[in-house]
């Protein structure tokens, strides 16, 4: 599955495995910031 956050440039592709019970994901694009997923929203009114 690849992830577009429509409002920030990232992507994220998550790749699921049934036989392994298992995913991984990946940023296709490099996010323009570190830390968690939540803090990347767009900025703006609440």
């Amino acid at each position: 599955m690849d992830i577009a956050f429509l409002e920030t440039p990232h992507h994220l592709l998550v790749t699921c495995s049934l036989a392994d019970r298992a995913f991984t994901a990946r940023w296709r694009t490099t996010p323009l910031h570190c830390g968690p997923l939540h803090a990347m929203r767009a900025p703006g009114p609440r």
